[in-house]
């Protein structure tokens, strides 16, 4: 049975997916804001420094992005795994597809900013966008994250600016989590998850998938890493591949190989290179740099 908590979420799912005017999508996401830090009561130039704060914060050190919601996870917030998706596939798609048009599913508000009242609107729903954003990058690897970032990605299928920010992001999050418990619980869900970046039918997508891989591939285990590259064979081999998967996960092996060494044990003697014995043939190890 919904609660009046689940049935005030979906609420300002709906009012989100089909608002008809910048305004609208502005006061949903207030109030969502507002729900999630119920303590934040700041408003006028305090709210701006609040933000400030926030963004700063974002840069400095090596301890992650500033979580705005510190109380609250997407996964455990959201009722649903589908209103999770939903709610995801909203905040990657009006953030970033400004540049698109038309070409989304939502309704296409101000993609030409011709006042300055437009242009006010615009900043401070994007602003808005980020801050939503950085609270996904906060949160550790889950199969409910992993699952709706999946689904982001397939949403944007016919939005390539907006598929190739969401593999950013995708990317980034998981170099921030890389050295954490949950990534390699996880790393089956993960692996797919970017092997869905490395082989994009989009040449830009892949490159930006392959770029952020090295930090990522830093904190494999050399067995973890051996179950990346073999997948990544597997795709060259195959002869089903399109030739974009075949082109990004040679990119990929080969970022990953450049990244190790190979090391060879030398035979004792030159008659042992010709008639080796089983217990003394040649043997090469995989060595991380």
């Amino acid at each position: 049975m919904q609660t009046h908590e689940d049935l005030n979420r979906m609420k300002l799912l709906e009012i989100l997916q089909h608002a008809t005017s910048c305004v609208e999508e502005i006061n949903a996401l207030d109030q969502l804001r507002k729900i999630l830090r119920p303590e934040d009561d700041l408003s006028g130039e305090d709210d701006f420094e609040h933000q400030w704060l926030s963004i700063a914060a974002d840069s400095l050190g090596d301890e992650g992005p500033f979580n705005p919601f510190p109380a609250h996870t997407p996964d455990s917030w959201f009722s649903s795994q589908s209103n999770l998706d939903r709610f995801t596939c909203y905040l990657f798609e009006r953030r970033y597809s400004w540049p698109e048009g038309s070409k989304g599913h939502l309704v296409p508000l101000l993609y030409t900013v011709s006042t300055e009242s437009d242009a006010v609107l615009k900043s401070r729903l994007n602003n808005l966008l980020d801050e939503f954003l950085r609270w996904y990058l906060c949160q550790d690897v889950c199969q409910p994250l992993l699952k709706s970032l999946t689904v982001a990605v397939t949403h944007a299928c016919d939005m390539p600016v907006v598929r190739n920010q969401t593999m950013i992001h995708i990317m980034e999050w998981l170099q921030l989590h890389a050295s954490h418990h949950s990534f390699h619980e996880h790393l089956t869900d993960v692996q797919t998850l970017i092997l869905r970046g490395v082989c994009d039918v989009w040449s830009l997508v892949r490159n930006t998938s392959v770029t952020r891989l090295g930090r990522i591939a830093s904190n494999l285990t050399l067995l973890e890493l051996e179950s990346l590259f073999s997948e990544l064979a597997k795709i060259c081999l195959n002869h089903d591949s399109m030739w974009q998967c075949v082109e990004g996960a040679v990119m990929a092996i080969s970022l990953l190989l450049k990244r190790c060494q190979w090391i060879g044990v030398l035979p004792t003697s030159t008659m042992e290179e010709y008639m080796p014995s089983p217990g003394s043939k040649s043997q090469y190890y995989l060595k991380r740099e």
